[in-house]
């Protein structure tokens, strides 16, 4: 029980961050978000998202990527098909600024991959994610999400 109140403490703690840096952002602000809403966590969607690949993900910086890299697919696969090759394409040129090119060929064909998880399995989930925040626990991560509403 201790536990759980000081787990459900730092939820909201790492929430109230995640909700600060997110409408710092000069972009959005006069716009209304919703933070919380009654139904499923987006957070918990996102995990599920992403659990055939989390072994791969043994850093944490290489879970950071692994959740960056879904977010981008679950956007995308909610998008028309420019839109969406848009979104690959900026995606894309900026992580191969920082990775190189020869990731290009294989981040195309993972986004690809996660796309088309997201539009088999998670067809009917029409939220975009926003924003996340993740930290370490003594169990694993946790994951707090921004979305939009469905």
């Amino acid at each position: 029980m201790k536990y759980r109140k000081k787990r459900q403490s730092q939820e909201a703690a790492n929430l109230e961050k995640l909700k600060s840096q997110f409408l710092a952002d000069t972009a959005l602000k006069g716009q209304q978000v919703v933070f919380k809403s009654s139904g499923e966590k987006m957070s918990e969607v996102l995990e599920e998202f992403i659990e055939p690949y989390i072994e791969s993900a043994t850093t944490p910086e290489a879970y950071h990527k692994l959740i960056a890299l879904a977010i981008i697919a679950w956007n995308a696969a909610l998008l028309e098909e420019t839109e969406r090759q848009n979104l690959i394409t900026q995606s894309a040129e900026a992580i191969r600024a920082t990775a190189g090119k020869e990731w290009k060929k294989d981040l195309q064909n993972f986004l690809a991959m996660l796309i088309e998880r997201k539009q088999r399995y998670f067809a009917n989930n029409r939220r975009y994610i926003l924003n996340y925040h993740l930290s370490e626990t003594k169990k694993g991560y946790h994951l707090a999400v921004i979305s939009t509403h469905q």
